[in-house]
This record gives structure tokens, C-alpha cells and sequence, in this order.
């Protein structure tokens, strides 16, 4: 039994030929087979050598159905990002789950929380769920939703990518299909790189429509400095390790400075003439023809035929006396219109550029100990690190939010460790044991809180429930964009994991494995024992204030639904 690396296999014997088979990928649990060895008996001769780029795939000896890419094909693949879980795309049998938009998910941005998981379908298999993504054998698919990764398989990192579909041994205790990356290693001899990647957008052409609205556009620039550096543990002053054999070590780090090319968010705010109650049909003309086709439900003239109670406003005017001064300091909250609606097509009066940046840094250290001949041992670590500003909301939105009083920003924490140890009792029977665990944290907190605290507006409505936790002002939704507002989370319920007021998820995939080897003559016979957990802990809430498990119904507690003035 070998640890998970390329290995070269050489036969030879006196005054016959030498027998050598190079680029021998050897992932974990797998079992390769040689061909038939034959040595030839030594004549003077000539002798060609060719040797490929690409590290040469032994097939295996089982029935399972599997590809591999090795270090050269991940590094030099052209993909959109960092992330090596990007080449799902060109494994056989993955198909799109865009539909008939034909979208397809790509790393342009590397995040912690974005992967391919759920955005392909392997074979026909249901796309959340089915798909097992594995680094160092811990698995990083999010347990919530099983829809996408906890942490990022970085390119420059990984030593091989293999996907397995169907067939494959009890080593590989999920599925049914695994997509399973393997870190790289140090060896005998020190190697290192230092690199950067960079991307920018100066040169990208704008779109007419951000011409046409006046709109220049932040170009996206995307830098990652970053490096690596392997080999044998030395220890200056001893003779430890002195045939480089024993222990290795290995260490790579990167950052990433991304900032995505903005995305323009257009809305019709409440006017001046409108917070002073001008509804009239004379003021809603001047708006120009983008707003009364764009927000029909809001170029209304109040009670321009008939109310209920008698009521009637000559001349689309509402007396001050019936604005509502909770919905003013609402209001109050609002940004101000940047835009005029005339000549916006959208008959918008307030645009908004949304690319906030996505920086983050990863950390890979693994270390390899030969104990024995019979007996290895490896450990590796990953720690990530991402800063995220979420303005407008945390992971989705209702169409119409406009960013939020306060900033929501989180510092989303990935960790991945694994301990692997094979012993080789005989030729015949060895065993393999793992523990692996990746945990992801992404607690979101208000950076400022006093800028959606009811009281410092003042807003003095109160809801149906009471809230003991964070204060903050209520959101408010509008349909056939009549009118904008807020759609953020609450904030302050406990939540040990994310600390004080603090809203987001906390998620653990631990595991522990153990393959056993017995060979039978020509029988192999494997056998496979596995605890595993997938533990969520996501910062909810019923709509009666306490804890609750579903994130669609948790929100209901936070809407209040009050429409504002007009």
C-alpha cells in the first residue's frame, strides 16, 4: 500500500532489458494493475526514447466507470477562475441545469460558498444531492442544501481531479457520483513556484444600454499572487531524514483580489412632490413615459374616480395630515434618486452599481511521514478565508431591495483536515484509515446598527410579534415595482457559533473510514466501515421570534408588510 501520488515502477534483472512504466497515478483506495511483465534478453541495439507531457493513466482493475485529470491537465485546462471543481464541465456525462437558458456555473468569481454542485447533472442523476465533492476526502458539499461547496478546490493546489460515475469500489463510501480532488505533496527533492494571475477589464467594451443610461460602468479586475514550496523535512545538526525518505512537507499560499465588473440595479424611489402627497395626474405626466409604463401601479391618481367613505382628493393632492410619519422616516432611509426618470427607458430615478469585492486568501499545509515500510502517515490542513459586504441582503433578495441602511458584512471561514495511515500487514492484506472533516462558518453581522434602529428614526410601528433581539426596521416588499424597500435578515438571535448579533450558518461534515485489503489468490476483496455527519447550524427563526429550521419560513418573522406613503 502507497500513499496517493505519481510513481514510477521499474523491473529490471542482469543482462535482460530493463522494464519501466512511468506516471503512475495512484489515488486513494484505488488498485491499479500492471500489464504482463516481460524482460527481454539484452542486445546491442538502438534505443528511442519518447516521453508524453502528460503523466500516463494506468487502467484500473475494476469495473468502475472513472476519469482522472493529473497536475499537468488541472494547471494548464483553461478555466474562468480559481476553482479547480470548475472541470466537472468537461468529465463525460455532465450535462447543464440551466434549462433552456443554456447558463452555465463558472468560478469567474472564486467563492467559498459557489460550486458546481447543483448547476450539473451527472449521467441523469438529480442535480442537488447526487453529486459528492470530496478534497483530501473530506466532503465540501454544502449539507444544507446540498446545492453547491463549503470551500474552495484551488487550482494550483491539486495534484489530480478524478470523477467516478458508476461501478467503482467500497473505498468510496458516497456518491453516486464523486467528484474527488487530492492535495498535492512534498517529495524527496525541494520544489516550489511563485506565480500570479490577473485579469482586467479595462479594455472590456460597454454594453449600449449602459450607454444609453449615462452609465460608466466599474471594469472588474481580478489579481492572485500566490506560491508553493515541497520536499523532505530536514533538521540541520542530525542525521534525521538524511536519505530524504522519511518525512515531507508542503505549504502553498494564495490571494485573491477580485473585484467583479458591476451590475447596474435601477428603481423608482418616492419623489419630493410625493412625500409632500402631489399625486396629481399633472406631476405623474412629468415623470415621462418610462415610469408610467415601467411602474404602472405606482402612476396611479388617488382616488381618481371613486373611494370608499366618500373620500376624494381634487387634483391627486393629499393632505399632509394623511401621510403616515412611520412611512416618511421609512422613507427617510432611502437613497437618494441619482437619475432623471425622462429619459431613463426604465423610468428610473435612482441606479445602483452592484460588484462588491470578493477578497479572500487560502492556506494549504500537508505533511507526509514514512514511519516504516509498511506503515504511512499523512496529515494536510486548508484554511480559507473570504470578506464579503452583502449591501443589499444575505445569498437572495426580492426583486425591488434597495441596499441596506447598514452594511452586512461577514468574514466566511472554511477549514478542511484529513489524517490518512495505511499499514501493510502482508503483500496480501492491508488497511487504510481516514478522518476527514471540512466546517464552514459565515457569520453576518450589521456594521453599523443604529442605522436601522427603529427608535434613533423614529418608527413606532410595532408587529405582530415582539422581537427581543437586534432592533431593527421592518422590510417592506412591492409588487409590479409600485414601490421599493428592504429584504434583510434578523439580527441578534443567539448564536454561539457566529458570536453576538450576528445572522448567517454554521456547517460540519465530518468523517471516519476505514478499508480493509485482503487478496485471495486472484480474488481482491475489500471491505469498507463509515461514520458520517452532515450538521447545519443556520441562524433562524420562526415568525414568533424563536428558533426555527427553515430559512423561507424564519423570514416571515421580519415582514411586516406597510406600505409607505403613495
Amino acid at each position: 500500500m502507497v500513499a496517493p501520488g505519481i510513481y514510477t515502477v521499474e523491473v529490471s534483472a542482469p543482462g535482460l532489458q530493463t522494464f519501466e512504466e512511468r506516471g503512475i497515478v495512484m489515488n486513494q483506495g484505488n488498485t491499479l494493475a500492471l500489464p504482463k511483465v516481460v524482460l527481454q534478453v539484452e542486445t546491442n541495439k538502438e534505443q528511442v526514447e519518447v516521453i508524453s507531457g502528460a503523466d500516463v493513466i494506468v487502467p484500473l482493475d475494476t469495473g468502475q466507470s472513472s476519469q482522472t485529470l493529473n497536475r499537468e491537465m488541472v494547471e494548464q485546462l483553461s478555466i474562468v477562475g480559481r476553482d479547480a471543481a470548475e472541470l466537472i464541465k468537461i468529465m463525460p456525462g455532465m450535462a447543464m441545469t440551466g434549462g433552456l437558458g443554456q447558463g452555465m456555473w463558472n468560478s469567474y468569481t472564486t467563492a467559498s460558498n459557489s460550486g458546481p454542485i447543483g448547476a450539473f447533472s451527472a449521467n441523469g442523476t438529480q442535480p442537488n444531492g447526487a453529486i459528492t465533492l470530496t478534497s483530501d476526502g473530506a466532503s465540501l458539499v454544502d449539507p444544507g442544501c446540498q446545492c453547491t461547496q463549503t470551500a474552495n478546490t484551488n487550482q494550483n493546489q491539486v495534484a489530480q481531479v478524478t470523477i467516478l460515475t458508476s461501478a467503482y469500489g467500497a473505498e468510496f463510501a458516497k456518491g453516486p457520483v464523486v467528484f474527488q480532488s487530492i492535495g498535492k505533496s512534498g517529495g524527496s527533492q525541494f520544489h516550489g513556484q511563485a506565480y500570479l494571475y490577473a485579469r482586467n477589464g479595462t479594455f472590456n467594451a460597454q454594453d449600449s444600454f449602459s450607454k444609453s443610461q449615462g452609465i460608466q460602468p466599474v471594469w472588474d479586475t481580478y489579481y492572485y499572487p500566490g506560491g508553493d514550496l515541497g520536499g523532505p523535512v530536514i533538521i540541520p545538526g542530525t542525521h534525521f531524514n538524511k536519505n530524504h525518505d522519511k518525512l515531507f512537507f508542503y505549504a502553498a499560499y494564495e490571494y485573491m483580489d477580485q473585484h467583479p465588473q458591476s451590475s447596474l440595479f435601477q428603481y423608482f424611489l418616492p419623489t419630493q412632490q410625493m412625500l409632500q402627497g402631489n399625486f396629481g395626474p399633472a406631476y405623474l405626466a412629468t415623470l415621462g413615459p418610462g415610469f408610467a409604463n415601467s411602474h404602472p401601479d405606482a402612476n396611479v391618481v388617488p382616488c381618481a374616480s371613486a373611494c370608499n367613505a366618500g373620500l376624494s382628493f381634487p387634483g391627486g393632492m393629499l393632505p399632509q395630515s394623511l401621510l403616515d410619519p412611520n412611512s416618511l422616516a421609512y422613507i427617510g432611509t432611502f437613497p437618494k434618486p441619482n437619475a432623471d426618470p425622462v429619459t431613463n427607458l426604465a423610468g428610473a430615478n435612482y441606479n445602483y452599481l452592484y460588484g462588491p469585492p470578493v477578497n479572500r486568501w487560502e492556506l494549504r499545509l500537508r505533511g507526509d511521514y514514512s514511519v516504516s515500510d509498511n506503515t504511512r502517515v499523512y496529515v494536510s490542513w486548508n484554511r480559507q478565508r473570504e470578506y464579503d459586504q452583502n449591501p443589499i441582503s444575505v445569498w437572495w433578495w426580492v426583486g425591488g431591495s434597495l441596499p441596506y441602511p447598514s452594511q452586512q458584512p461577514a468574514i466566511q471561514k472554511s477549514e478542511i483536515y484529513s489524517a490518512n495511515l495505511v499499514h501493510t500487514f502482508s503483500p496480501r492484506l492491508t488497511n487504510e484509515f481516514l478522518f476527514a472533516e471540512a466546517t464552514f462558518l459565515n457569520p453576518v453581522k450589521l456594521s453599523n446598527p443604529a442605522a436601522v434602529n427603529p427608535a434613533a428614526l423614529p418608527f413606532s410601528m410595532k408587529g405582530l410579534f415582539s422581537d427581543p433581539f437586534t432592533p431593527q426596521i421592518p422590510n417592506v416588499f412591492g409588487f409590479n415595482s409600485a414601490i421599493s424597500g428592504y429584504s434583510a435578515p434578523t439580527y441578534g438571535e443567539p448564536w454561539p457559533a457566529g458570536g453576538t448579533n450576528a445572522f448567517g450558518k454554521y456547517s460540519q461534515t465530518p468523517s471516519i473510514s476505514d478499508n480493509l485489503t485482503k487478496v485471495w489468490g486472484d480474488a481482491h476483496v475489500e471491505g469498507r466501515g463509515v461514520w458520517r455527519l452532515r450538521a447545519q447550524q443556520p441562524d433562524l427563526r420562526r415568525v414568533d421570534g424563536r428558533s426555527a429550521r427553515g430559512r423561507g419560513v424564519r423570514e416571515l418573522g421580519r415582514h411586516q408588510h406597510q406600505q409607505p406613503a403613495g
